[in-house]
């Protein structure tokens, strides 16, 4: 069987990890994630729970557990106390050690996180995937969060999907989000198929279904 790597696209709320879930449930698929090398690295600079970043009712709550002063990664930590002086034009009253034991948010260290490796290295994360698709290449992959970055990287993702030996960048749509968002992502010549839904479990799965029986048609007519 050839083994497909499928990324799939669109705003946020559209469906993409609950698609990505059922390919990995009914179609046994393995799911990865550009995310998933970043949040494993904070997890360990942190010793915390990787689901601490993942759960959108904390993400955006300061918690004890990100205290700067607990992490183990004291290029980030230093890294993160110029970029505070850059960012400020005054001396907080607390000083800048203070900083150090100030709670923090999840989705503001993962945002930290990524420009401080991304800073040094614009294609660090995806390297990692690269390494993670080839460590499992008896498996079809889906890639659940291909974005659009900013400014010349805006399709880095999207190409990188298409780098792989037999793979397809799906673009789902979910009935009523706002079209200010959709625009924003990929370019749309980089998408292979596009799935919109109307909101309901069911109807997004019998689609995926569908677009997958096609995708698998059409690579077993090449070796044919």
């Amino acid at each position: 069987m050839t083994c497909l790597v499928l990324g799939l696209t669109g705003p946020s709320k559209a469906g993409s990890e609950i698609a990505a879930d059922h390919l990995v449930n009914k179609h046994r698929f393995l799911k990865l994630s550009f995310t998933q090398a970043l949040i494993g690295e904070i997890s360990l600079a942190w010793d915390v729970a990787p689901q601490l970043f993942g759960d959108p009712t904390t993400s955006s709550h300061p918690t004890l557990s990100l205290r700067m002063r607990k992490c183990k990664n004291q290029d980030f930590v230093l890294w993160f106390l110029e970029d505070e002086r850059g960012a400020r034009a005054y001396t907080p009253p607390e000083g800048w050690l203070r900083l150090l034991d100030l709670p923090l948010t999840p989705e503001r260290i993962v945002r930290c996180w990524h420009t401080w490796r991304t800073d040094q290295d614009s294609d660090y994360y995806i390297g990692q995937l690269q390494d993670a698709i080839d460590s499992h290449s008896d498996h079809s992959i889906v890639v659940s969060d291909v974005r659009a970055a900013a400014a010349d990287q805006r399709n880095a993702q999207a190409l990188f999907i298409h780098r792989q030996p037999v793979a397809e960048l799906w673009h789902l749509d979910r009935c009523g989000l706002p079209q200010d968002e959709i625009a924003a992502g990929v370019s749309s010549a980089l998408i292979d198929r596009y799935l919109s839904h109307l909101s309901t479990l069911e109807n997004l799965c019998q689609l995926v279904d569908l677009h997958l029986d096609h995708w698998q048609t059409d690579v077993a007519g090449r070796w044919l």
